[in-house]
C-alpha cells in the first residue's frame, strides 16, 4: 500500500507547496508511471493535521514539512540527526547518544526545557519541565510511521506549552480494517574504523472483525556498533575500542474499533528501551581546536546510559455531523540513567581531599523517572461555509524524581547526593476561528489560556552536603495567554501566499537552591518566556510542471528567554535573559520531477539569532550569536528511476547535506568559545524494486567527513568534547511488503 504522502493519480497537479515532498526523493523512490497521464504528483492528497484538522497541505498557512521515514530508512538514515539535516531550519543537537539530544527549529534554544513540542500522533511525548524534558529527540525511523510532520514557528494556541519554536508529530500507521498487510525489513552496515550495525523491524496488521475491529503489531531491534575509542587520560592508551555502541528494541500495539458509523476508538501502546555503552565524544583542545589524543578518541572511561519509556493512549472520535469530537487520553512513564567518569576533571582534587591512597576516580551518576498523564478534548467544525472553528480543553500532570550522585573510589566516598521531587500541573482552554472571506481569501484568529503550577522538593546528603538544605520546597505558578493570526490568499490556481503572527511560551519553574558558607546559590525560580514570530510565505508550482517551490521569511522577538548556565558551585541553573533575543531568516525548498523519472528535492535555511542586550549571567554582550545555531543549512537530493519492466525499477540517487558555522559558547565565558567549522556530507544509494520487494545498497558520508555536530565544554578548559559525525558507512537493506 503506498504511503499517503506520495501518490500517483490521474487528476493532475494542484497548486501548493512541495515542502511535503522534500524528503520523498531521498531513497529508492518508485515514481515511474505506466502512462504519461499518471505521472503527476497530486499535492492536494497530501494531508496534515498541523491545524488539528485533516486538510491538504497546500491550504495550511504555515511552514510544514513532511518526511517519509520509510524512504529515509532505506537510504541508511536511522536517526533523527540525519533527518533533521534535510528539513529547512531544523537542527538536532546530538547529545552523544541517539535519542538523547535536543531538537531546535530556527535556532530558538538557549537553555531550559525544549522549545519544540514532540507528539506521537496527538500524544505529547516527554516532560514539560525537569531534566527529562530535554531528552525528546526520538529516532523516528525505528517506529511504525506514516511519516513525520514538522510545523515551524510557534504553535502555542493549539499545542500549548513548549511549542515555542514549532511542533514535530510522529504520525503512526493505523490498523487496516479491510485486509491483512505488513512488511519485513532488515539492514546491515559497517562503519569505517568502527563496528557493524544491524537493524530488523517489521509490522503486521489484520482485521479481527471485517470493517469493525483490527489490530496491528510492530517491533524493531537495532544493534549499532561504535566508532569512538576510550583512552586512559594518564597514559593515552586505548582501553576500549568502538565504545559508543548502542542497542534499541521496542514495539507498538494498536487496536482500532469502528463501534458505529459515527464512533470509533483507537488504543495504542508503545514501548522503547535503549542501552548506550558510552557517548560518541572526541576530546579536543578549546584553544587549538585539535584532538587531544587523536581522532575519535575520548578521555571518558565509561559513560553508560539507559533509556526506557512506555506510552499508553486511547483516542475516541465521534462524528456529530456539524462537528467532529475527539478525546485523547494518555499516560506515559519514562526512566533515564546516566553515568559519567569525571576523573579527568576532578581526579587531582579528589587525591587531595579524599583519604586513602591516590589515584582516585570520580564518578557522576544521574537519573530521572517521570510519569505524565494528559487529557485533551476538542470539537472541530465540519460544515461547509464561511466559518470554521475548533474549541478544546487540556489537562496534564507530570511527576518526576531526579537524582545526582558524585562519589570517589576506591574509598567509595559519597561527596554529594541530590534527590529532588518535581510536580507540574497545567490546565488550558483554546480555540481557533477561520473566516472564509472569499473562495480564495481566508483569515484565522486563535487564543489559548493556560494555568500552571510547579513545585520541587530537594534533599541533599553526602560528605559535602548541608543539612540545612533538606526539604527545601520551591513553588512556581502563573497564567499565560497565547495568540494566533494568519491569512492566506490564492493569487492563481498555482500560487498561494500567506502571512502569520503567533506566539508561544514555556512555563517557568523551580531551581535548586544551595546554601554554602553562609551564601545562597541559585534563584528559587525562573519565569515563563514569551516568543512572537512574524512570517510571510509563498507556495506554488512552476508552470505546468510538477516542480514545486516554497519560500518563507520570518522575524522573531523573544522576551524573557529561558537560559541555562553553570553557577559558581557547579550546579546547572535556569534563569531569564535580561534583554530580548532577536532572530530572522529565510527558508526555501524546490522539489519535484525535474524531468521524466528524475525527482529532485532541496532545502535551504539562512538564519541569524543574537542577543539584544548584554547578559552578564552568560558572560555575553549584545549582538552575540546564540551557541549551537548554524548560520546556514542546505540539502540537495536527486533520484533517477530506470524502468526495467512492468514490475521492476532501478533507482540511483544521491544526497548532499551542508551545515554552516556555529559558535559553541559566548565570548566572555570562562569555559572558552569555539567557532565550529562548516561541514558537508555526501550519501549515495542504488536500489532495485521487484513488485513488493525492494533491495537498496548505500554509502553514507562517502568522503568520510569529520566534524563536530555538537560541542560540550567541561569545567576544566581547555578540555572539551565534540560529538563527531558517524564515519563512512557501507550498508544494504531488504524490504518485503505484503
Amino acid at each position: 500500500m503506498p504511503n499517503k504522502y506520495l501518490k500517483m493519480t490521474k487528476t493532475g497537479l494542484k497548486s501548493g507547496t512541495c515542502i511535503a515532498c522534500l524528503i520523498t526523493g531521498l531513497a529508492a523512490v518508485n515514481v515511474h508511471a505506466e502512462t504519461e497521464e499518471t505521472a503527476e504528483l497530486t499535492l492536494d492528497e497530501i494531508t496534515v493535521t498541523a491545524t488539528r484538522r485533516s486538510e491538504s497541505i497546500i491550504e495550511v498557512p504555515l511552514a510544514v514539512s513532511v518526511v517519509d521515514t520509510e524512504r529515509t530508512l532505506g537510504a541508511g538514515i536511522t536517526d533523527i540527526s540525519g533527518i533533521a539535516d534535510l528539513v529547512p531550519g531544523l537542527v538536532s543537537t546530538d547529545g552523544g547518544s541517539p535519542s538523547l539530544g535536543n531538537l531546535v527549529i530556527r535556532g530558538i534554544y538557549a537553555g531550559g526545557a525544549p522549545t519544540v513540542g514532540t507528539y506521537i500522533d496527538d500524544v505529547p511525548y516527554g516532560g514539560v519541565i525537569g531534566s527529562f524534558a530535554s531528552s525528546n529527540a526520538l529516532d523516528a525511523s525505528l517506529y511504525d510511521l506514516e511519516g513525520i510532520e514538522i510545523s515551524s514557528g510557534p504553535q502555542g494556541t493549539l499545542f500549548g506549552a513548549g511549542a515555542v519554536a514549532g511542533v514535530i508529530r510522529y504520525v503512526t500507521k493505523k490498523p487496516n480494517l479491510e485486509e491483512i498487510e505488513g512488511y519485513g525489513f532488515v539492514d546491515f552496515s559497517t562503519t569505517k574504523d568502527g563496528g557493524t550495525n544491524k537493524l530488523v523491524k517489521g509490522r503486521i496488521s489484520a482485521p479481527i472483525i471485517q470493517d469493525k475491529l483490527a489490530v496491528s503489531v510492530a517491533g524493531y531491534f537495532e544493534d549499532a556498533g561504535g566508532y569512538t575509542d576510550l583512552v586512559n587520560p594518564g597514559t593515552g592508551m586505548v582501553i576500549e575500542e568502538d565504545a559508543n555502541d548502542h542497542e534499541f528494541w521496542g514495539g507498538q500495539v494498536m487496536v482500532k474499533a469502528e463501534l458505529s458509523e459515527n464512533f470509533s476508538l483507537t488504543g495504542a501502546f508503545a514501548h522503547h528501551e535503549a542501552d548506550f555503552d558510552s557517548a560518541g565524544y572526541e576530546s579536543f583542545n578549546l584553544t587549538t581546536g585539535e584532538p587531544i589524543f587523536g581522532a575519535d578518541l575520548t578521555t571518558e572511561f565509561e559513560a553508560p546510559r539507559a533509556l526506557e519509556f512506555n506510552v499508553y493512549s486511547l483516542t475516541a472520535d465521534i462524528d456529530f455531523g456539524f462537528a467532529m469530537f475527539k478525546s485523547i487520553t494518555s499516560y506515559q512513564d519514562q526512566e533515564l540513567v546516566n553515568s559519567t567518569d569525571l576523573t579527568a576533571a576532578f581526579g587531582p582534587t579528589a587525591d587531595v581531599l579524599a583519604p586513602g591512597g591516590a589515584p582516585h576516580t570520580v564518578g557522576f551518576n544521574s537519573g530521572n523517572d517521570s510519569d505524565r498523564f494528559t487529557q485533551e478534548f476538542h470539537l472541530t467544525s465540519q460544515h461547509d461555509g464561511p466559518l470554521e472553528w475548533i474549541i478544546g480543553g487540556y489537562y496534564t500532570k507530570q511527576t518526576s524524581n531526579e537524582f545526582q550522585i558524585t562519589e570517589v573510589t576506591p574509598n567509595d566516598i559519597e561527596l554529594v547526593t541530590l534527590n529532588s521531587e518535581l510536580e507540574y500541573k497545567e490546565f488550558a482552554l483554546f480555540g481557533n476561528v477561520t473566516f472564509n472571506i472569499t473562495e480564495d481569501w481566508q483569515v484565522t484568529g486563535g487564543i489559548r489560556y493556560s494555568d500552571y503550577e510547579s513545585n520541587v522538593d530537594q534533599l541533599f546528603t553526602g560528605a559535602l552536603s548541608n543539612p540545612l538544605l533538606n526539604d527545601l520546597l520551591t513553588v512556581n505558578e502563573d497564567t499565560v495567554t497565547t495568540f494566533l493570526f494568519n491569512s492566506s490568499y490564492s493569487i492563481t490556481d498555482d500560487m498561494n501566499i500567506y502571512v502569520r503572527a503567533a506566539n508561544g511560551f514555556r512555563p517557568g519553574g523551580p531551581n535548586l537552591v544551595v546554601e554554602l558558607g553562609g551564601m545562597t546559590f541559585g534563584e528559587p525560580s525562573y519565569a515563563p518566556d514569551d516568543l512572537w514570530s512574524y512570517e510571510a510565505g509563498i507556495k506554488g508550482a512552476l508552470g505546468d510542471s510538477i516542480l514545486i517551490y516554497d519560500v518563507r521569511f520570518y522575524i522573531i522577538d523573544w522576551n524573557d528567554a529561558q537560559i541555562s548556565f553553570t553557577n559558581p558551585i557547579g550546579l546547572n541553573e535556569n534563569s531569564n535573559a535580561l534583554g530580548g533575543i532577536s532572530a530572522k531568516g529565510i527558508e526555501a525548498s524546490l522539489s519535484g520531477e525535474l524531468f521524466e523519472n528524475f525527482i529532485i528535492s532541496s532545502s535551504l535555511a539562512i538564519s541569524e539569532i543574537e542577543l539584544d542586550e548584554d547578559e552578564p549571567g552568560l558572560s555575553a554582550v549584545a549582538g552575540e550569536e546564540i551557541p549551537g545555531s548554524p548560520d546556514v543549512t542546505f540539502s540537495l537530493a536527486g533520484d533517477y528511476t530506470l524502468p526495467l519492466g512492468n514490475v521492476t525499477d532501478l533507482t540511483l540517487g544521491a544526497t548532499f547535506r551542508h551545515t554552516g558555522t556555529y559558535v559553541s559558547n559566548y565570548t566572555g565565558s570562562p569555559l572558552g568559545r569555539v567557532e565550529n567549522d562548516s561541514y558537508s556530507q555526501l550519501d549515495l544509494r542504488a536500489g532495485i524494486q521487484y513488485d513488493q520487494i525492494r533491495f537498496t545498497a548505500y554509502v553514507t558520508n562517502v568522503t568520510n567527513s569529520s566534524a563536530y555536530q555538537t560541542i560540550f565544554h567541561t569545567v576544566t578548559p581547555p578540555l572539551a568534547y565534540g560529538v563527531v559525525l558517524r564515519p563512512r558507512t557501507f550498508g544494504a537493506n531488504l524490504r518485503i511488503d505484503f
